[in-house]
């Protein structure tokens, strides 16, 4: 199967939109996973939100998987808990976002909380932020799963496959908002929302076949591609 694996979006649904069309996927045969943080910071986070629904309920969540990235993680916990960090880590442009469309942002709770914390298939691990190094799989903490950096992408350890993850940009990994290949991990955020790019890598069987990626603008710091 085809899959396409998508870097953290933050509200930039044009970018994505963008990418998907240039990438001209088959969701009725082949797959689509996103590493999570669709949300805070950028300019159209229900729109975003939106669309992916709409593709998952279209699709199905085994050709549109959805992973579960920290700032979904801080939204639930504002919705259950009234903790206010989410307003200030780019929470508030999502509110703003969800009161111009007249919607209530605990509409997506149950949307956000179904979202699993990872994937796997028969090459790949998936993940927003990354694997506590000696854990197994299973047995992860969700707060390593959507939080961890430093330990475990400077980790040389084994972790049986391939893991694919955001949240980190890659420029504080390899200098560059570009994809960081890192002995057995391979890093995907390449901070479209900072004025980098959104990256997709399309992946057959263990290979990388294609790296697509849009520039966000204006303001693009992805001198590889503006």
């Amino acid at each position: 199967m085809r899959t396409l694996v998508i870097g953290d979006t933050h509200g930039c649904l044009d970018e994505l939109l963008t990418l998907l069309e240039e990438a001209a996927i088959d969701l009725s045969r082949e797959r689509l996973i996103l590493l999570g943080d669709y949300i805070d910071r950028g300019p159209k986070s229900y729109q975003l939100l939106q669309y992916l629904q709409k593709l998952q309920t279209t699709y199905g969540s085994e050709n549109v998987v959805l992973l579960r990235g920290n700032h979904e993680q801080m939204a639930i916990d504002y919705l259950q808990h009234h903790k206010s960090g989410w307003s200030y880590n780019g929470g508030h442009e999502t509110m703003y976002s969800f009161a111009k469309h007249k919607a209530d942002i605990v509409e997506i709770h149950d949307f956000l909380n179904s979202m699993p914390l990872y994937f796997t298939d028969d090459y790949y691990i998936y993940v927003h932020a990354g694997l506590k190094p000696g854990v197994a799989l299973e047995e992860q903490r969700p707060d390593d799963l959507l939080w961890i950096r430093e330990e475990f992408y400077r980790s040389a350890y084994d972790f049986g496959k391939t893991v694919v993850f955001g949240h980190t940009p890659t420029v504080n990994i390899n200098g560059r908002y570009r994809y960081a290949m890192l002995h057995n991990k391979i890093a995907l955020d390449t901070a479209c929302v900072f004025g980098g790019c959104l990256s997709a890598l399309e992946l057959q069987g263990d290979s990388i076949t294609q790296v697509y990626m849009v520039t966000s603008g204006k303001n693009c710091r992805c001198p590889e591609i503006a």
